[in-house]
Order: structure tokens, then sequence, then C-alpha cells
């Protein structure tokens, strides 16, 4: 009985990370193409997506726990041992396949976003620097040249 409720939470998990792929993909197109203003609600999509994915998983490790395993994503392994005609390993293996892949695109989409933000600040300052110039040096941004001239 439990082989076919893990079997469907399997295609719930894949289902939603599918859904979150995409949202992390547009995520991605966004940050590409400077669309700052629709990333609130596109990272609003991805944290319910987020934390309908956490339900869902905790569904499936109580169903695993219910078989007398642990309750954690590494007894889907001994589970899928035990059910040698399920047809849940493909699930599970193009799940794992998929959640790898989110990680990556998210990871990336954090460093497209701290670029952006370094990029941000350095206009910032260049915005607020009134006494000064800042010039580059061989360093780097650190020779300042003052634009005050003094008469006398």
């Amino acid at each position: 009985m439990t082989a076919p409720l893990l079997t469907e939470c399997l295609e719930q998990e894949l289902h939603l990370t599918e859904r979150l792929l995409g949202v992390l993909r547009e995520e991605e197109s966004l940050l590409l193409s400077n669309g700052i203003d629709a990333l609130p609600a596109s990272t609003q999509g991805k944290s319910r997506l987020v934390a309908e994915f956490f339900t869902l998983r905790q569904r499936r490790l109580t169903q695993l726990a219910q078989q007398g395993l642990p309750a954690e994503d590494a007894s889907m392994l001994l589970w899928l041992q035990r059910e040698s005609q399920s047809t849940s390993r493909p699930l599970w293996e193009k799940l794992l396949r998929q959640l790898a892949a989110a990680k990556e695109l998210n990871r990336t989409n954090g460093l497209l976003i701290n670029q952006l933000s370094a990029r941000n600040r350095t206009a910032l300052e260049a915005l607020q620097a009134t006494d000064s110039t800042r010039l580059y040096g061989p360093y780097g941004p650190s020779a300042r040249r003052s634009t005050f001239t003094a008469t006398g």
C-alpha cells in the first residue's frame, strides 16, 4: 500500500521541481535583462514553491518512517531496494537530477544578484561623491583627485 503513496509523493515532488526550475529560469532571464522590477514577484513564487516542496518531502519521509525506515532522503535508496519491481526508481533519479539543476541555477542567480548589487553600489557611490572624483590608479579605484581649487 505504501509503494503507490511513495510513488505519488515522488510524482508530485517531480512536478513541483519542474515548476521551480521554470521560475528559476525566469528569474535568470530577468537578471540577465535587468528586469529587476519583476524580481519580487518571482522571488515570492519561488518561496511558495519551496515551501510546498518541503511539505511534500515531509509527507514522503513520513511514508518512509511508516515502513520502518529512517525519515531521511537517504532511506529512499533502501526503500527502492526493497521495491525491486517499483517504477519509482526512475522518478527518484529524475527528481535528484532536477533538484541538483535547481540548486545550481539558484546559485548562479545568486551570483548574478551579487554582481548587480555591486554594480548598483558602485553607481551610487559615484553619484554621492561630492568633493572628490575617484580615479583609477594602478591598483584600482583608489586614487582621488580633489575638485577643490584654491584661489589665491
